[in-house]
């Protein structure tokens, strides 16, 4: 069943492809790792930014309490809609919207988005964990990936990591 979500998302949580905007025709490439337009960062201070709000030098939460600086975006595109992955956990109530070739930690590894799946485990910015309630698709606006010198980032709560290719060792 698909309907419009916030953010002007077209899910789906069936099986198939999720219907692209009436508008655009979706990037349907699962090697961008980048995060939708409205994507919420925690920048030092303790405020929120949405992702596309951000510019060079403003220190990002990466995890545990630590902030890094961004140093440069390897994504930054207002126009495009993409699919994405819409992953929600189950007590924290964290909703990440990311590409599917996009990794974060699932399970104590690093794991493409495109393979996370209900009951899996998947790490929260302060450190804790939450276990995904549920799994589905959305064509969103924007393409960001901003880098940090740290390496990681949270966003909407869910810590991964910034790198644009697969990392080594996964």
């Amino acid at each position: 069943t698909t309907g419009a979500s916030p953010g002007g998302a077209t899910p789906n949580t069936t099986a198939g492809s999720t219907a692209p905007s009436p508008s655009s025709t979706p990037s349907t490439s699962n090697s961008s790792s980048c995060f939708p337009a409205h994507a919420q960062v925690t920048i030092f201070g303790g405020t929120t930014k949405r992702i596309d709000e951000l510019v060079l030098g403003d220190r990002v939460l990466v995890g545990g309490g630590q902030f890094s600086e961004v140093f440069m975006f390897t994504h930054r595109s207002a126009d495009v809609a993409a699919d994405f992955v819409v992953i929600d956990a189950a007590v924290s109530g964290a909703r990440l919207r990311v590409t599917p070739g996009h990794y974060l930690y699932v399970n104590g590894a690093l794991t493409a988005a495109f393979a996370v799946v209900p009951g899996d485990v998947i790490e929260l910015g302060d450190g804790t964990v939450d276990t995904v309630e549920a799994v589905s698709s959305a064509v969103l606006q924007g393409l960001y990936n901003p880098q940090t010198l740290q390496g990681d980032i949270v966003v909407d709560g869910v810590r991964e990591i910034t790198a644009v290719d697969q990392p080594l060792g996964v």
